[in-house]
């Protein structure tokens, strides 16, 4: 559970009564946390969290066996950060990030595998680290700030690699899709509306169930 200067609260569920129970507090700096989401980062086969903050950095909390590590900053931007969805944009088997930001550019942060001696602050688990994508979606895309308010990746025209969907609050909700490569194309309007958008889900006609969730999945 993300707050805004409270921490981050993590409950476990209690079969025996079918309730919640608080069990932990997660990193003792005061964050403005808008985005939580759960993907096994470092393929130990637990649920590692990503944490989006707004004015603030957005950090990784590793986790080991069920305990959640301190916690580290994904890279040095403070942006207004509103949503977040991990998933492998550029098929390499490993998970990447996409940040929603309110009023700034939207981005996307691919994993790497890095020596032992360019690990540094922004490090994000052993042997491995974000970094922004220099090329065409370092601004995904084009360099409009939007309000965004949700992203979402998903293979939205079915051709096997992650396309992106960002929610606007006033403003024309945008389709990006992937080139297949990790490169996101020219971005269109959904449709004219100016909602004030703040979630978003994606699914085809036709689906009767969830499918397994995995790294070809966005989060």
């Amino acid at each position: 559970m993300g707050t805004e200067g409270e921490g981050i609260h993590l409950y476990t569920y209690n079969a025996t009564d079918g309730k919640f129970v608080f069990s932990a507090t997660l990193d003792s700096t005061v964050y403005t946390t808008s985005s939580l989401t759960l993907a096994d980062l470092d393929s130990d086969t637990d649920l590692d969290l990503v944490a989006g903050n707004k004015g603030q950095a957005n950090r990784l909390y590793l986790n080991n066996s069920g305990s959640f590590d301190a916690g580290k900053n994904i890279t040095g931007d403070t942006d207004n950060t509103t949503s977040i969805s991990l998933g492998d944009v550029d098929n390499d088997s490993d998970i990447d990030l996409v940040t929603g930001n309110d009023g700034q550019a939207n981005r996307l942060y691919k994993r790497e595998l890095v020596s032992e001696e360019v690990q540094g602050a922004i490090q994000a688990s052993p042997g491995y680290r974000f970094s922004e994508d220099i090329g065409s979606a370092i601004r995904i895309i084009s360099g409009v700030e939007n309000p965004t308010h949700a992203v979402l990746l998903s293979d939205v025209d079915g051709d096997n690699d992650l396309d992106l969907l960002v929610g606007n609050y006033g403003a024309a909700n945008r389709l990006y899709l992937n080139d297949g490569s990790g490169n996101f194309v020219s971005g269109v309007d959904i449709d004219r509306n100016a909602y004030k958008t703040t979630s978003m889900v994606f699914g085809r006609r036709g689906w009767r169930r969830q499918g397994r969730a995995d790294r070809r999945h966005g989060r």
